[in-house]
């Protein structure tokens, strides 16, 4: 799997965390590594489709990037 990294700053510039973003993993190893990284949710960004999965209850909720 590919996993690059960044510490994207908040617009305002005075907060910042560590990201990571992946591709060619599944979505429940996505799931584990954000699970240790103590996130809520992780994103799935496709050509058409943003989705938002919750790492609590697995629930998605999808919109098209074109709105």
């Amino acid at each position: 799997a590919n996993r690059p990294s960044s510490e994207p700053p908040s617009p305002s510039g005075d907060h910042s965390e560590p990201s990571l973003f992946a591709w060619g993993i599944s979505d429940a190893d996505a799931m584990e590594i954000a699970r240790r990284a103590n996130q809520d949710a992780i994103f799935e960004v496709t050509a058409t489709e943003v989705t938002l999965l919750s790492c609590d209850d697995g629930s998605r909720e999808s919109w098209s990037r074109f709105q």
